[in-house]
Order: C-alpha cells, then structure tokens, then sequence
C-alpha cells in the first residue's frame, strides 16, 4: 500500500473521532492542528507558527534523564557540557544534627526541624530554620563540627582550589548570643548529604559549633549545591 493522504476541502476542517463520535484530532485547514482529550476538549495544539500550547494537562517526562533540550535555542558558552534541563521538585526533608565528633548527642525540637529545598536539574537549593533541643555530653569523643543533613547526596568529583574536595555553602546564620562575634564557615564533601559548620579558622574555642547548640538556640541556613 502506498501513501495514504487525507486532507480537508479549502477553508474546511478535517476531524478524527473515536467511536464514541468525540473528537481526537482536529486539523484545520490552513490553520491549527489539535489534539483532543478524552471528553473532546482541546489538550495540545500546533499552531501554524510552530507553537505549541498544551491546553489541558501537565507535559510529562516519562523517561529519567530526559528533558527540554535547550541547544538550538543558544550559542553555548565554552566548556559546555549539556543544555538539556533534566528535572523541576520542590518539597521538604527533616533536617538532622549530630556532632562529627561523636561528642554531644544533640537532639531538634519536632516543630523546627525541617527544611524546604527547590531543585531544578542538577542544582539544590535549601533553606531551613531549625531550633535544638538540650545536647547531652556522651562523655567520650571530641567535639567535630555541627554535622546538618541536607535533602540529596551531593555530586562527587568536585574540589574547592586548594584541591582538598570542599564545597563552600554561604548564606549561614546564628541565631544565638553563644555566637555573636563569631564568623560561622560550613564545609560540603563531594558525594555526602550533609554539611560541616564550624566557626572562624584559627578560633580554637569555636572549633565545634556544636559545643553552642543550647536549648531553645536556632539556626538559620540557606545555600545551593550541585548533585
């Protein structure tokens, strides 16, 4: 069999319906091509400029990795590695905090330990305020830096310019008098889900920050991170 061409009379509208008689595709001539839904009603149309509007419904990617390729629509800068955009979420994780040193056992309150987190591609980005609850010293181990777990595992490879694999996090606050006067720093290891606080280098007394998880003390943290 040959090629099979269908097409409306000028000016006229060519439909194809299910057996129900609804419409499932509408082409019109000279004009819009649509697809219908279910029920008949217009769920994504081509318009003659090559637009494409999906009317009803979400556009769904329905294989993991794939995405909107943006590489015809630019000029790429050097060293470009993909201009596909892969993936969009936004939601919440419960926040934890331990002491890296194995020293305090430190506890969140229920109603501050969460935070909320967009991720769009390859990209995180957190915030969170979070309230401790009384630490209790374990008597053993040494204080080893406030230990914060983050919503996804950080991509590996990645290293800070003294080449010792740190990602830098900005955009920490204390929120407590234990801390005034201090200039907090947090550290990211590539392929963990957490990061490191601690307080200025060279401040033996803030060398752990969680020595300065009190009862009742808060902590703000916002950044971004790749993954």
């Amino acid at each position: 069999m040959g090629d099979l061409t269908i097409k409306p009379n000028t000016g006229g509208v060519l439909k194809l319906q299910d057996a129900g008689s609804t419409d499932r595709i509408t082409v019109t001539d000279g004009g819009t091509t649509v697809l219908n839904e279910d029920g008949g009603a217009a769920a994504l149309t081509v318009e003659t400029s090559g637009d494409v509007t999906v009317e009803t419904g979400d556009l769904v990617i329905g294989t993991a990795d794939k995405g909107i390729d943006f590489s015809g629509a630019q000029t790429a800068a050097g060293g470009t590695t993909d201009e596909v955009l892969s993936g969009y979420e936004k939601g919440v994780w419960t926040v934890t905090a331990t002491d890296g040193g194995g020293k305090w056992t430190l506890a969140l309150d229920s109603d501050y330990n969460s935070g909320s987190y967009v991720k769009i591609g390859d990209l995180v980005q957190v915030q969170a305020v979070i309230r401790f609850d009384a630490p209790v010293d374990t008597g053993s181990g040494s204080a080893g830096g406030l230990k914060i777990s983050l919503p996804f595992t950080a991509v590996s490879g990645l290293v800070d310019a003294s080449g010792t694999g740190v990602l830098c996090l900005g955009g920490f606050g204390a929120l407590w008098d234990a801390w005034t006067g201090k200039t907090p720093y947090s550290i990211l290891d590539p392929g963990t889900n957490y990061f490191i606080m601690r307080a200025s280098a060279g401040d033996a007394e803030f060398t752990s920050m969680a020595n300065y998880a009190n009862d009742n003390s808060r902590l703000s943290f916002s950044g971004s991170y790749r993954v």
